[in-house]
């Protein structure tokens, strides 16, 4: 017989509401989470409600957030937020889905960071800091610059390059800072106020080389931009690259992208000057050669090149004119004539008398008229008449004379001015010849015989050379350093 199977038998089975119930049950056991995550699809329901995402590299997990949850919020997030959320997992017991309820949201890490900028930047704006009315100019020509930095960053080395190139002469006085990290804040504006004690820099600038928002906190403190905006030097903020900003650079008197920038902006291109004051040179030479040859003539362009032919003009003139009124009392006499000779002949000889004795007398009053108008031209005629053009010509050669010797003694004072600057640029050439440098007490360190020009390139334990302006000495390096401003090397009077 063959062997037929038993049933199988029968184990307790939980219904799909009571396998939810549990999972809720399971869950609530967690009790308050705090999870941190990237904010994806994002649904505002028009209930109020809060849909969307929380992942990071590996997981999503749905999340909402009820009104009465997100009704103190100031600000909703979006898709790409880095946000912190406080809340417990439930379950959807229709379907089963695992959702997290948010209580609490909080920006994390830089976009919490962000959001306090701004509104720091709001206080600091409605305080007055970045009043553009407020703002000093730079000055345009420079004897010294004040440059608060770090010594070893990139940012100085930009500096002093551009500097030399355009604009060599100018002193550069440095004061080494942290520019990055917890002590940067105090260390920027220890700076700044030492340059403003120190008082001789005509122009600071303060910054340092692009980096991260992070790298950059240190400008966006309130007590460096205040710092900045109490200065009494003028400042150029070179904070970061052209897409970088920090609040330091809307508190400084001029914002450039780059510390190469800023020395651009802190000097101008000696060689673009001196071209320029030349062209000015020359323009002014012609200006002056101009304004002779215009106040020569006008004086001698008031009087007439040849009088007698104005004369003449007047006299034809007037002869034209006696010619038309001849003409005109031809034509009356014709036009009388005319009517005489359609009137009735009732009385020839008192209508020939009478009409003889109209001829007369118009003929008399014709010529009275024509000799009225002859004497009114002739008296206009003479008014015309020119005085002698002597005294203008005399009075113009004198102005002449008299501009000549103005234009003689602006070329000397001109030339002197000139010779006053040349002898000021050979006194600075002679104050940068190496001799004079060396009688001033200064002295030439040399190494295998060559000069050095970096203390860095020294190591301890180096035999140097020391030149003087009389004799020289041998030395042994022991700790080679660059010498920078400090606390303490001047007074506060100095």
């Amino acid at each position: 017989m063959p062997n037929i199977p038993k049933p199988p038998s029968e184990e307790k089975a939980f219904s799909v509401s009571q396998v939810n119930t549990q999972i809720a049950s399971q869950l609530k056991i967690l009790g308050r989470i705090l999870m941190e995550g990237e904010v994806s699809s994002v649904t505002f329901h028009r209930s109020n409600h809060w849909y969307f995402d929380l992942k990071d590299d590996t997981s999503v997990i749905s999340c909402v957030m009820y009104k009465n949850n997100n009704k103190s919020m100031t600000w909703r997030p979006k898709e790409g937020d880095k946000i912190r959320v406080s809340g417990k997992l439930d379950v959807y017991g229709r379907t089963g889905r695992i959702s997290f309820v948010v209580y609490r949201m909080s920006r994390s890490g830089l976009g919490e960071y962000l959001l306090r900028l701004e509104e720091l930047k709001k206080k600091l704006l409605k305080e007055g800091l970045f009043d553009p009315t407020k703002k000093r100019p730079i000055p345009r020509y420079p004897k010294s610059i004040g440059v608060a930095t770090s010594a070893t960053g990139a940012a100085l080395q930009d500096i002093r390059k551009v500097i030399n190139d355009r604009f060599p002469h100018v002193t550069l006085y440095l004061v080494n800072c942290k520019v990055e990290g917890k002590d940067a804040p105090q260390s920027i504006i220890s700076a700044i106020d030492l340059l403003n004690r120190h008082n001789k820099s005509d122009v600071i600038i303060v910054g340092r080389g692009g980096g991260s928002k992070e790298s950059l906190m240190a400008f966006n403190e309130e007590s460096v931009v205040r710092a900045i905006a109490a200065s009494n030097i003028p400042i150029i903020a070179a904070v970061g690259h052209e897409v970088d900003s920090s609040l330091s650079d809307f508190a400084a008197d001029l914002r450039a992208a780059t510390p190469s920038h800023a020395a651009e902006y802190a000097v101008p291109f000696l060689r673009e000057e001196l071209q320029r004051i030349r062209g000015q040179e020359i323009q002014l030479h012609r200006r002056m050669d101009t304004i002779l040859r215009e106040k020569y003539y006008q004086k001698t362009g008031c009087t007439l090149r040849d009088p007698i032919e104005r004369i003449e003009q007047l006299a034809m003139r007037v002869e034209n004119l006696q010619s038309q009124m001849n003409q005109l009392m031809d034509r009356i006499i014709r036009e009388k004539g005319e009517q005489l000779k359609v009137l009735r002949p009732t009385d020839p000889v008192q209508r020939i008398d009478t009409a003889i004795v109209r001829c007369n007398e118009l003929e008399r009053r014709l010529q009275q008229q024509i000799d009225q108008h002859i004497q009114r031209k002739q008296e206009s005629l003479d008014g015309m008449k020119l005085p002698s053009p002597n005294a203008d010509i005399d009075r113009a050669f004198v102005r002449v004379e008299q501009l000549q010797q103005l234009l003689i003694r602006n070329i000397d004072l001109l030339q002197k001015n000139k010779q006053a600057r040349l002898a000021k640029q050979v006194l600075g050439l002679d104050s940068l010849s190496p001799l004079s440098i060396l009688l001033r007490g200064y002295s030439v360190a040399l190494k295998d015989g060559k000069a050095v020009l970096d203390g860095d390139s020294l190591q301890e334990g180096d035999r140097l050379s020391i030149r003087f302006a009389k004799g020289q000495a041998q030395v042994r390096v022991e700790d080679p350093r660059e010498v920078w401003i400090q606390e303490g090397l001047f007074s506060k009077d100095e």
